[in-house]
Parts: structure tokens; C-alpha cells; sequence
């Protein structure tokens, strides 16, 4: 069992690391994309595809698991649709059309932090007083990443001060909706509920697209196709499956750890393939996020797995596994 413990860490770990990058990825798509069409509609198109993928492929599964789930399953399904994918997507592509890709990176990169009193409200997840240390740094170094720009560069306060709140609320959003489907989820129900999830978010956000966005606009490119592909492929189904099993092995609040790697990808893929700058300020601002999380995750680690962290019994220790059970109110895992 110790065994199989150690290799579910392994396996997960990796998992979390490959998620980082594609999350990564996924902001500078988003960018290259909104080139070519408006956010609101590049979110509803890419969950609209990817659900609509997913439930060809997992329909009768889907059904099943959707008509033998309890209401509160289906609520959960619902709420966690509505905010970790809807609103987060959404909200997060209309800052990205005025915001640089690395600000809004390293902004979600809180999303450890803000999961610990969601974590510890909706989960019941135990926290310690390192966790609210870490929180308290870790909104710091945003701070510091936000007002370090370059004066010149973000002419007219005014302007970007919605979007930025847009971002704060996407990841208070994430977190909540990560929370609310955790207890649902099981291996065997992944792909279902992300079938449901997206076409269900996919749906609303092209409903709000036809009735409010009068200024929706998609022009056929390369660009604009390969970075669409890539966000419903690799970003949308690819990412969110690897994203739910690693919530069925971790917590909450440990499995969104792995977002510690989210600005360093981030920041590196955005000044390799859009040439986009931070200042000194910036990226201290955002080595301090990055230590905040990295010290919430070794906080309650013994000397020896802080002294070899490449240990995997170091792995399973500080990523403490969590049970989880289907929506099908099967024993947990």
C-alpha cells in the first residue's frame, strides 16, 4: 500500500507540473487569439468545442453519472461550472485584452493562496498559521507585481482597474468552484464531469455573447485557429483532466500548490513568444509570490524531507493525499 501510495505522489506531482505548463501556455494561446476575436467569445467558443468533444465521447457515461447523482452533486457540478470555468475564463480573457500576459499570470498564481480559507470553509481543510502567513506575503508580492509596472507603460490608472478586479475575483472564483466539485469527483468520473461542466459553461457564455456583446467579433487566421486548438485540446480537455486527477489525489489547498510553477512558465513563455518585459520591481514581486507559496508547502515538512525534496516519500508527505468519492456515493477512495 506504502507502495502504490508513493507512485500515486509520483505520478501526481508530475501531473501537476505538466498542468503548470499548459496553464501557462494557455494565457499566451489566449493572447495570440484575442488578436483576432473578442474574449467573451473566444471563452464561449472554446468551451462550447471542448464540452461538446468530450460529450461525444462520454455521453452515455455522462448521462448516467448526471441522472444517479444526488442534488447536491448536481448543484455542485452546476456552481463549480458556473465559476471555475464561466467566470474564470471569462473574466480572465477580458483582462488579458488590456493586461500584459505575465501580470495576469503571476495574479491567478495566488490561487494556493486564496484556496486556504475556501479550503478550510467548504472543505473543512485544516489550516495552519503558516497558511495565513503565506497568504498574507503572497498578497504582497501581487501587490508589488500590479503597482510595479512601468508608469509609462500603463498610461491612465482608470483604465485597467476593472480589469484587474476582474482577474482577483476569477481566481476567488476558481478556488470556490475547485472546491465545491472535489468531493464529487472520482477517476472514473473525470471526463463526464468535464463534459458537463464545459458545455454547460460553454452555453451560458455564448447566451451572455448573443444577448449582451454586440461587439463579438472571430476572423479566421492561423493564429487565431492554432491558439483556438490548442486552448480546447491541450488547455481545455487535456489540462482539466490532468488538472481533477490531481484534486483526487491531493487537497485542495496542496494541490493548488502546483501554481507556484504557473509565473515561471508564464513569464518565460510570454518573453520567448510575445516579447513581452517585466520590471525589476515586477519580478521581485513575483519571486515573493513564489515564495510564499513554496514556504506554505514545506511549512509542515519534517527536516529530512526538507533536506532531499526529490524524495517521493517527501512528495506524498507534503502533498498530503486526500479521499474523495463519486458523485455516485461510492466509498472513498
Amino acid at each position: 500500500m506504502g507502495g502504490n501510495l508513493t507512485r500515486n505522489a509520483v505520478f501526481a506531482v508530475l501531473g501537476g507540473i505538466v498542468f503548470a505548463a499548459i496553464w501557462s501556455g494557455s494565457f499566451v494561446a489566449t493572447k495570440v487569439a484575442l488578436t483576432d476575436t473578442s474574449p467573451l467569445l473566444l471563452a464561449g467558443i472554446r468551451l462550447s468545442i471542448a464540452g461538446a468533444m468530450l460529450l461525444a465521447i462520454t455521453f452515455p457515461a455522462a448521462r448516467r453519472l448526471w441522472c444517479d447523482a444526488t442534488p447536491r452533486a448536481r448543484l455542485a457540478i452546476i456552481g463549480s461550472s458556473l465559476l471555475s470555468q464561466a467566470f474564470y475564463l471569462g473574466a480572465t480573457y477580458t483582462a488579458l485584452s488590456t493586461l500584459p500576459t505575465g501580470m495576469v499570470t503571476v495574479i491567478v498564481a495566488t490561487l494556493p493562496l486564496v484556496s486556504v480559507p475556501i479550503a478550510v470553509g467548504i472543505l473543512g481543510e485544516r489550516s495552519a498559521r503558516a497558511d495565513f502567513i503565506a497568504a498574507g506575503i503572497g498578497v504582497l508580492g501581487s501587490v508589488i507585481v500590479v503597482i510595479g509596472r512601468d508608469p509609462g507603460a500603463l498610461s491612465g490608472a482608470h483604465s485597467v482597474v476593472l480589469p484587474l478586479l476582474g482577474v482577483v475575483l476569477s481566481v476567488v472564483a476558481l478556488a470556490t468552484g475547485n472546491a465545491l466539485v472535489k468531493p464529487h469527483i472520482s477517476y472514473a468520473t473525470i471526463m463526464p464531469t468535464c463534459a458537463i461542466q464545459m458545455t454547460l459553461a460553454g452555453v451560458l457564455l455564448m447566451t451572455l455573447v448573443g444577448g449582451f456583446d454586440s461587439g463579438a467579433h472571430f476572423t479566421l487566421s492561423g493564429h487565431s485557429l492554432g491558439a483556438l486548438a490548442y486552448l480546447v485540446v491541450i488547455g481545455s480537455i487535456a489540462g482539466t483532466f490532468i488538472w481533477y486527477r490531481v484534486l483526487t489525489v491531493f487537497s485542495a489547498k496542496s494541490a493548488s500548490m502546483f501554481f507556484l510553477f504557473t509565473p515561471i512558465f508564464g513569464l518565460a513563455i510570454a518573453w520567448t513568444l510575445l516579447g513581452e518585459t517585466m520590471t525589476i520591481v515586477q519580478l521581485s514581486g513575483a519571486g515573493v509570490v513564489c515564495a510564499s507559496i513554496l514556504f506554505r508547502g514545506v511549512a509542515g515538512a519534517t527536516p529530512d524531507a526538507i533536506r532531499l525534496p526529490w524524495k517521493a516519500l517527501h512528495l506524498a508527505r507534503v502533498f498530503a493525499p486526500a479521499k474523495s468519492a463519486s458523485l455516485l456515493g461510492a466509498a472513498p477512495r
